[in-house]
């Protein structure tokens, strides 16, 4: 289901990775030449100096955090 399994990639077609990566693409597209704006959808954007282009990967999720931590007992 999240294309992270040995024999899955970002072509593996109903997966996350799939999905976010297609995503990607077509806002990469969408965007060719102003690239930053791909952070305004939750990517992280590398600005390449030089050669002009841009790479964007999704931004890291945070781990939840446990809403109901048990504290030790006294």
């Amino acid at each position: 289901m999240l294309g992270k399994k040995k024999d899955q990639n970002s072509t593996t077609e109903v997966t996350v990775l799939n999905f976010v990566t297609r995503s990607r693409d077509m806002l990469l597209g969408k965007y060719k030449g102003k690239e930053q704006h791909l952070g305004d959808f939750g990517f992280e954007v590398n600005q390449s100096s030089g050669s002009g282009s841009a790479t964007a990967a999704p931004a890291p999720i945070p781990a939840p955090t446990d809403p109901n931590p048990q504290t030790p007992a006294p």
